[in-house]
């Protein structure tokens, strides 16, 4: 089949979204999004795409902020940062499309058993990396964690998700103002969790 479809949260195989996208299979799925391993038919190349549900496709602000996750994504160009391609429209529904990484998350390496000494900086240094370049082109995260940060079997960094990333000296004040409290909270600086103006640090806290 082809042709635009209402509900990303059913995509089969198979499936041909807008006459391009093919879909292989999906990933993942969380409260706002469902994340769709898909092969690109014009650039024959497999890219993930990442929809809004359709119960939230129709919020605003939502809409917004999966906007936001592209414009200040696609400002940073890094290894260790996952490539961002485009927000694009697909029947009712939006969705971002991405570098395709195989991998899986940090969180899942996280048993309880200390991780050896030498692994663990090679995956800090890889997540410090990527937030340095992100800190200079003025983004603050605001939701780094383990389930943000992906690994693939070389120990290779990739962090995802700028979702509630806040422009540090810019952006729509009702997305970024003072205030308004996004984040993980067991994650989050106490800055961020009182609503408070976040800079760099409050990434680093996290990153701690």
């Amino acid at each position: 089949p082809s042709g635009p479809t209402r509900d990303t949260a059913v995509l089969e195989p198979g499936v041909v979204l807008e006459c391009r996208y093919r879909v292989l299979r999906r990933i993942g799925s969380g409260a706002f999004g469902v994340v769709v391993l898909v092969d690109d038919q014009m650039v024959h190349e497999e890219i993930v795409l990442k929809f809004l549900k359709p119960h939230v496709a129709s919020d605003e602000d939502v809409v917004k902020r999966f906007i936001q996750e592209v414009r200040f994504a696609r400002k940073i160009t890094h290894e260790n940062v996952i490539r961002i391609f485009d927000f694009i429209a697909v029947g009712e529904s939006y969705a971002i499309s991405m570098e395709y990484f195989p991998s899986h998350a940090l969180t899942a390496d996280l048993t309880g058993i200390p991780m050896p000494i030498p692994r663990a900086f090679t995956i800090l240094q890889g997540i410090c990396r990527g937030m340095s370049v992100a800190h200079r082109a003025g983004i603050i995260h605001r939701d780094l964690k383990p389930a943000n940060v992906l690994l693939n079997e070389h120990d290779l960094v990739k962090i995802v998700d700028f979702g509630v990333a806040a422009a540090g000296r810019s952006g729509d004040p009702r997305l970024t103002a003072s205030g308004l409290v996004v984040g993980t909270p067991s994650y989050m600086a106490p800055e961020q969790a009182q609503g408070g103006a976040v800079d760099p640090r409050t990434d680093i806290y996290s990153l701690g």
